[in-house]
């Protein structure tokens, strides 16, 4: 592990001066390993007629870097402003927020 020593000073203003010191090492980690899903591809049937907040699926992927690095958060970045999902970031369950509508649109 990388890391840097930093000296930090502290003095007064009296006279005359007392001064103390102290060590701060700051610790460089590295983020050198991209998190993987579980699978390449999820796919399942899922009825219009299903009921909203129905949750659908859990999703799993994990990050083999170590403390912060390797925590996994996620969200949906190529649905639209009308997207009928979601993702808890944390829990990673993927509901049914919005309606569906097989002639409108027949997948996601």
């Amino acid at each position: 592990t990388n890391f840097i020593s930093l000296t930090l000073e502290c003095r007064d203003k009296g006279s005359p001066s007392l001064v103390t010191s102290a060590v701060l090492y700051i610790v460089i980690s590295k983020d050198e390993l991209a998190p993987e899903f579980s699978q390449t591809t999820y796919s399942l049937p899922l009825s219009e007629l299903a009921e909203l907040n129905t949750e659908i699926i859990i999703i799993t992927a994990e990050d083999r870097d170590e403390g912060n690095n390797g925590i996994v958060s996620y969200q949906l970045v190529y649905c639209s402003f009308d997207c009928p999902f979601s993702i808890h970031s944390i829990t990673v369950v993927v509901s049914l927020i919005g309606p569906l509508d097989y002639e409108t649109r027949p997948f996601y």
